[in-house]
């Protein structure tokens, strides 16, 4: 694959650190509109502008949702859950399905020690540092793996490898993940408004989609779904960003927002104005990327069929109760 798409684990820890600390003016305002404890950019709804446009957290956790359920999850399963953040996503699968064994695996060792302080004794529920281009697992060990806007964080050609690798036959990953519209497209990174966005996010270049499935056939796997969520995610959170650093320059429309939202008393004039420019250069990189969600899946050995203890054929179950026979929904 492309040289230039390399993100490895050779990575310093405090640079990955920087993207979610707190050290980004970007971050600080999304946290202040109360982007957390999920780590994802959220999946909007028209009607989130009518009830509440700021609440990123439902969107939050509505995109979380949405990416768990393509897992399609069945008794007796062993997933792991890759670039977790705090850990709320493996915290949410596990809960939501107390028959399946769940290892959240995140790079950073705060992360691991916050998601292990906030969501301890789940009984099937464990969290573990690693890196996602050297999963901690054993060879087809695992029946699914999830990774949710994590992925451009890292060397994704030996991510793919490594989820091959573990993965069972039969096995799916579900990766969301932000890529170029084409490859060309990755002359973005050159110019002065890429390198305000990989210094805000601490990332060095996306893969086309094109690129990951290229790579993921190379390696074996079909390819069970190719969603595009660009305009319900990224899309709708850059109309929101925008809106804010726009209303942010406007002392009037500031003293208003402050006093709905007291957090926002925390940013100076030189604040917003740094928030407007960095606004400005992702809604350049929006427009030459997509934000998508693909379902790879490991081929079956001859023979190999799963089934239950007790002979009969597994059923998944979504987060929302829903039950599958094999089927994948569609998103």
């Amino acid at each position: 694959m492309n040289d230039t798409c390399t993100i490895n684990s050779l990575r310093p820890e405090t640079t990955t650190r920087k993207a979610y600390d707190g050290t980004s003016v970007t971050f600080s305002l999304l946290r202040a509109c109360g982007w957390g404890p999920f780590l994802n950019v959220g999946y909007f709804r028209l009607l989130d502008w009518i009830l509440n446009p700021m609440a990123l957290d439902i969107a939050q956790d509505r995109l979380a949702r949405r990416s768990i359920n393509l897992m399609e999850l069945e008794e007796g399963f062993t997933v792991a859950d890759i670039g977790v953040g705090r850990g709320r996503s493996s915290f949410f699968i596990a809960m939501a399905n107390p028959t399946v064994d769940v290892t959240g695996v995140d790079y950073l060792h705060d992360n691991v020690t916050a998601a292990q302080f906030l969501h301890d004794n789940t009984k099937n529920l464990v969290y573990r540092q690693g890196e996602a281009e050297a999963l901690p697992f054993e060879s087809e060990s695992l029946d699914r793996i999830h990774c949710l806007e994590a992925a451009f964080h890292f060397d994704r050609e030996k991510f793919l490898s490594e989820c091959y690798r573990t993965l069972r036959p039969g096995g799916r990953a579900v990766i969301v993940d932000f890529m170029w519209n084409d490859p060309s497209q990755r002359r973005f990174m050159d110019t002065k408004d890429g390198v305000i966005v990989s210094e805000t996010w601490k990332f060095e270049d996306f893969w086309a989609r094109e690129e990951y499935l290229a790579e993921a056939a190379n390696l074996g796997f079909k390819v069970r779904a190719n969603h595009d969520w660009s305009r319900p995610v990224t899309a709708a959170i850059q109309h929101r960003f925008r809106f804010m650093t726009w209303a942010g320059n406007i002392k009037l429309l500031r003293r208003i927002a402050c006093r709905v939202n007291p957090p926002f008393r925390q940013f100076s004039d030189e604040d917003w104005k740094v928030l407007k420019r960095e606004a400005a250069a992702q809604d350049v990189l929006r427009k030459v990327s997509s934000y998508i969600a693909l379902v790879l899946e490991k081929p079956e050995e001859a023979g190999s069929v799963r089934v239950k203890p007790d002979g009969s054929a597994p059923v998944g179950r979504s987060l929302d109760g829903a039950t599958s026979h094999g089927k994948l929904r569609r998103a």
